[in-house]
């Protein structure tokens, strides 16, 4: 079974809990309105031990399966054209070597690719949906079961995929979410070894372990123009170059 495969196993085991009209947008069900379609990661390409590298983004805007799918008569098959969706998206932006104007998500994804390998580089969300193209908010319809779905779906997609490293790139806006998912302190810590990265201003960089193997690093979103961050980006690639070099 290839690892995408075993995501569609552990999607279903998590969505069947769930009314598929929560997740299809093709009908209309009364207090869901706002959501976008839910966002299920494939497997990378490549995903060579030693080199694989998780980039957890915060929620993607306006999320949605192209329209000319249709819509689904079984969860298993909304499971698929979701992957699909997600691993079309990946590969239609991660092949642009040329980069954005100004700073985004997916030039910063580039550059990490540049240094592992395209094929390295999974593209993972904080939350699995946006609320009216931004991140859901408390006080939202539903806002607490897309958080404990959200929850469910990145510890699977993290548990399958064992990435090498982690980035948080999820901005301060959702700082309190990614510690609730992976608490710092208490009984059910699962972070340890906070440390900086060079010189860093650990606001905007800093590193820790998670579940006591895989390195994570946690940076302001790439979408940010400050001077401050746009250093501290710059600061992670050398740090991660210099890293997988050595490990060759």
């Amino acid at each position: 079974m290839s690892l995408t495969d075993t995501l569609k196993t552990e999607y279903l085991k998590i969505l069947s809990g769930y009314d598929i009209n929560f997740f299809d947008r093709t009908t209309v069900v009364e207090g869901i309105a706002g959501y976008s379609d839910i966002f299920l990661p494939g497997a990378p390409a490549e995903w060579k031990s030693g080199r694989r590298v998780m980039i957890v983004g915060r929620e993607t805007r306006g999320w949605k399966r192209p329209a000319s799918t249709g819509s689904y008569d079984t969860l298993e098959r909304h499971i698929g054209a979701m992957v699909e969706c997600h691993t079309n998206f990946s590969a239609r932006h991660g092949s642009k070597k040329k980069q954005n104007r100004g700073e985004t998500f997916w030039n910063f994804m580039r550059s990490v690719g540049d240094i592992v390998g395209d094929g390295n580089v999974a593209w993972c969300n904080l939350f699995c949906m946006d609320f009216k193209d931004t991140m859901p908010q408390p006080g939202q319809p539903h806002y607490d079961t897309v958080k404990s779905l959200s929850a469910q779906l990145l510890k699977a997609e993290i548990n399958v995929l064992q990435p090498d490293v982690i980035i948080f790139a999820n901005g301060g806006a959702s700082v309190l979410v990614r510690r609730e998912f992976f608490p710092l302190s208490g009984p059910e810590s699962v972070c340890t070894d906070w440390r900086p990265v060079g010189k860093s201003d650990k606001t905007k960089l800093e590193c820790f372990t998670l579940y006591g193997s895989i390195d994570c690093y946690r940076i302001n979103h790439p979408s940010s123009i400050s001077r401050e961050n746009r250093a501290a980006r710059t600061l992670l690639l050398e740090h991660l170059r210099s890293t997988f070099a050595a490990s060759v």
